[in-house]
């Protein structure tokens, strides 16, 4: 007992002479000693450590939902282009475009998958998107644009409105066609066929099917083209006659889209391409 008793009054004394202060206080030696072992340079800078959190917070980026314009029908390369352009969004990396297309006598949109696309939306760095068809088809388009975070991820707007457009918008309207008969100079029988002139048509194409009068089928089939409204046939013998007429418009590239054009299409000289509205029914007539 009194072994314990010495040791620890030796212990007080030790304390005593190493504070240089009277009795010892454990609370604030314990104190000192932890704020002691505290490596400084992690400290308690409390407006560090703020500035720190505050840096490690994602930047928010916003960008601007593109504002899409309605397709625009143009001559492509052997096929009818609709041209869908947008305004640069400023911050943009690039845009995804989701289109879908459907055929004029139906209702359900199926996505256009591009050539190499694996994602739903098809990726450009240009503010201009071109469906190309040699059907009468309609198109829907939305964008987005986006932004690159990192390699593997991106910041993104919201998408656009839907907008349309087709690959016969302004298609020239169909021939109301009539037959009659009507005598030439030689007094022969003349199988006449005439329509109304179609706005916007630049001529008309004929599709014409013959047979001799007793024959039970029509066989002989030509196309021919004319810029008038009035077709006629003359034949030695006598034959029966039936044809449709189909209005051609030419489309013109326009100014300020022939360089777009020429870029896609990689076809400098092409300036024009002719689209048909629909053919008429077929109209029977004959010269005898």
């Amino acid at each position: 007992m009194k072994k314990r008793i010495v040791l620890m009054g030796a212990l007080c004394l030790i304390v005593g002479v190493m504070t240089g202060c009277g009795p010892v206080n454990i609370d604030s030696f314990l104190k000192a000693d932890k704020s002691f072992t505290q490596d400084p340079a992690s400290g308690s800078n409390d407006a560090a450590d703020e500035a720190s959190s505050e840096a490690s917070v994602e930047e928010k980026v916003k960008l601007k939902v593109p504002d899409v314009k309605a397709g625009e029908m143009r001559p492509g390369v052997d096929c009818i282009e609709v041209h869908f352009e947008w305004s640069p969004v400023e911050g943009a990396d690039g845009y995804e475009v989701f289109a879908e297309e459907k055929l004029m006598d139906t209702d359900v949109y199926q996505r256009i998958k591009e050539f190499g696309q694996e994602s739903d939306a098809f990726e450009t760095k240009r503010t201009l998107y071109i469906a190309k068809s040699n059907d009468y088809v309609d198109y829907r388009v939305k964008v987005r644009a986006y932004k690159k975070k990192n390699a593997f991820e991106r910041y993104t707007s919201g998408w656009s409105s839907y907008v349309t457009g087709s690959t016969y918008e302004g298609l020239p309207g169909t021939p109301v066609v009539k037959s009659r008969e009507l005598k030439n100079e030689k007094d022969e029988s003349v199988a006449y066929f005439e329509w109304d002139p179609i706005e916007g048509a630049s001529f008309y194409k004929i599709r014409v099917e013959s047979k001799k009068k007793d024959d039970s089928a029509y066989g002989k089939t030509e196309v021919v083209e004319t810029e008038d409204t009035n077709y006629s046939f003359t034949a030695k013998d006598d034959t029966d006659f039936k044809i449709s007429v189909t209005a051609v418009k030419i489309l013109e590239y326009k100014n300020d889209s022939k360089d777009a054009v020429k870029a896609v299409s990689g076809e400098e000289n092409k300036a024009a391409m002719n689209i048909e509205g629909k053919p008429s029914e077929f109209v029977v007539g004959k010269n005898y």
